[in-house]
């Protein structure tokens, strides 16, 4: 990982974004070579204000003007924005999010897939991609849960503890999506309203090899609330499973300072 920021400049951005941030998550997504991405994603109202610095910003931090234009376009009617980071800055994505436009659809009976969210990502080879993360509300436990037991078996995890974890899952307190393109099928469960036992995902993640990395994993799932699980395939990633976990947006800051000086 590159020890340090390029420029004071960005490092000034990030404690600026950190600071007025609404909301924060942190995550570790696994990969079968072994390597793990850690990340921070930074969450705003999408108000024209934010959106506007929230694009000054991206291109200080490196992304690309034709990325930060398509994000432009896309969060028009978004009610959050946001920004998703890698320690180094190696990879970057603007996110906007609609789940109040998904909450009026579920409220008046319309459960047809819809896109919660839509992430601009600049790749470290200068690609761009577009997720759309469509959503399928009130998804049944027979259509998440065995793709979350899949991935806990596929990395080597506690599968009783993950059989506990996810016990409490049910189509009126999780969201599913799944993403398709690019090279990239995705998906994701949002867990946020479950109040998955902290315990049992320690337990859950305790098969992994210690490392810097999975002992800062290990450390966010007995502190913090877990609020999201994905997992799937893209073409630099491989299989992958990512656990996010709720943060303060400073702490969210701090951990990818503390991931960017690991050896």
């Amino acid at each position: 990982m590159t020890q340090a920021l390029k420029t004071d400049a960005q490092q000034l951005v990030l404690l600026r974004l950190a600071s007025i941030a609404d909301e924060a998550d942190i995550s570790w997504s696994l990969s079968r070579n072994g390597i793990i991405e850690e990340r921070a994603l930074l969450s705003f109202a999408a108000r024209p204000n934010n959106v506007e610095h929230l694009a000054k910003d991206a291109l200080t931090l490196g992304m690309q003007p034709t990325a930060v234009a398509q994000w432009q376009q896309i969060c028009v009617g978004a009610d959050a924005v946001g920004l998703g980071l890698t320690a180094g800055l190696t990879s970057l994505r603007l996110y906007a999010h609609f789940w109040k436009e998904q909450v009026r659809r579920i409220e008046n009976g319309n459960l047809r897939p819809f896109p919660v969210y839509r992430g601009v990502k600049s790749l470290p080879d200068g690609s761009l991609r577009d997720d759309v993360y469509m959503s399928h509300p009130m998804a049944r436990r027979k259509h998440f849960i065995p793709l979350l037991m899949t991935s806990v078996e596929e990395f080597g995890l506690d599968e009783a503890a993950a059989s506990r974890a996810f016990a409490g899952l049910l189509s009126t307190n999780t969201v599913v999506t799944r993403t398709d393109g690019h090279g990239r099928m995705s998906w994701l469960v949002t867990l946020r309203k479950a109040g998955v036992p902290r315990h049992e995902i320690s337990t859950l993640l305790a098969p992994l090899p210690t490392t810097a990395a999975t002992e800062r994993l290990r450390a966010a799932a007995q502190d913090s609330d877990l609020v999201h699980v994905a997992g799937g395939a893209d073409p630099l990633k491989g299989h992958f499973l990512t656990f996010y976990f709720s943060a303060e947006p400073e702490h969210a800051l701090d951990a990818l300072h503390r991931a960017r000086l690991a050896p």
